[in-house]
């Protein structure tokens, strides 16, 4: 109740300050409605649980997962999967002893899957941090709508969609200490060996940057512009401008790997897994298919339209997708057989 007190104390006294300050001039220069925003939420942080929780150096989830929107996620002993939006389950690593453990009725679904110790840290309207052994939820109010989450260490890293502010951000996995690391507008960020890549457009130049975990050293590296990236010794695989799937070499030549326009993909140690974009309205997203690493060796998989992303968990790559425009259900495809199993 004294929480409460001081958050409506907080905010008639925000209101009070913006009805006098017209007459000082200050809101010529000043976002009155940004500050009031910021403090309700330092207040509601005040009541959040502090937890000691870092991924040690490793990511809270793969980077293809991550492009995928987190709708996978794999600890050392389980598998974590959205069934829909609103049912997360848990299976051991040959999918057997399925369970559900986090069933919503309604609202937003949930989504940006992470494992961070004995947490699993998600989406679901503010970040929720479940923790696996006792079930209990920790929420931390989110601010402004957040996408592309990386945690790494205590960090979440993410970029912040908003008219007023948007860039590349980082805050504790408490929501805490919230810093701008970029004020781009970047369509996709990447963490790779302690860097975040970010691609971005601006005045009209295509850029792929480079810059340290706590927004130091920004370098441009190339002209180009990517979505989905996934970097490898090898050289970065994205998708492109135009929607072809590429892979930029290390010595800054641009491979373009497929022959057609991709809408989604991801990328197991041999092969390509991805659905096609189509002209991007009635056939976008129509069937699953896969190739060899060089683009070539093309095979249909599956002929259904699918939604959101494609995630690898294992030998196994899980989609969903709809069939003469039933409800989509989640189902898996063997990397070594091709055999396609529905799990709903």
């Amino acid at each position: 109740m004294r929480d409460k007190k001081k958050l409506i104390g907080n905010i008639l006294l925000l209101l009070m300050t913006v009805l006098l300050l017209p007459s000082t001039g200050i809101l010529d220069d000043l976002n009155i409605f940004a500050m009031i925003g910021d403090k309700i939420y330092e207040t509601k942080l005040e009541n959040v649980e502090k937890l000691n929780l870092s991924s040690h150096g490793k990511l809270g989830n793969t980077i293809g997962n991550i492009n995928a929107g987190g709708f996978a996620v794999e600890s050392e002993e389980y598998f974590y999967y959205l069934k829909d939006s609103l049912r997360l389950c848990r299976s051991d690593k040959d999918f057997s002893n399925e369970m559900t453990i986090i069933e919503n009725a309604s609202g937003h679904g949930m989504w940006h899957l992470n494992i961070v110790n004995n947490y699993l840290v998600y989406l679901k309207d503010n970040l929720i941090r479940y923790k696996l052994d006792d079930k209990k939820k920790s929420i931390v109010p989110i601010q402004k709508y957040m996408i592309d989450l990386h945690i790494k260490d205590e960090w979440i890293y993410f970029n912040r969609i908003s008219n007023s502010d948007r860039g590349i951000y980082r805050m504790t996995l408490n929501g805490e200490n919230i810093q701008m690391l970029s004020d781009v507008d970047s369509l996709d960020i990447t963490i790779y060996e302690d860097k975040i890549y970010y691609s971005y457009k601006s005045n009209g130049m295509n850029y792929l940057d480079t810059m340290n975990l706590d927004g130091t050293d920004k370098t441009t590296l190339f002209h180009i512009m990517t979505r989905d990236m996934i970097i490898e010794d090898e050289g970065i695989y994205y998708l492109s401008d135009d929607f072809m799937l590429s892979r930029l070499n290390r010595d800054g030549t641009v491979e373009i790997l497929s022959n057609e326009k991709i809408s989604h993909y991801c990328k197991t140690d041999q092969l390509f897994y991805f659905t096609k974009y189509g002209d991007g309205e009635t056939n976008e997203n129509i069937g699953l298919y896969k190739m060899n690493l060089k683009g070539q060796n093309i095979l249909q998989l599956s002929d259904g339209r699918l939604e959101e992303g494609i995630s690898i968990l294992g030998d196994w790559i899980l989609y969903r997708s709809s069939e003469d425009n039933m409800y989509p259900t989640l189902k898996r495809v063997s990397i070594f057989t091709n055999e396609i199993i529905k799990m709903d």
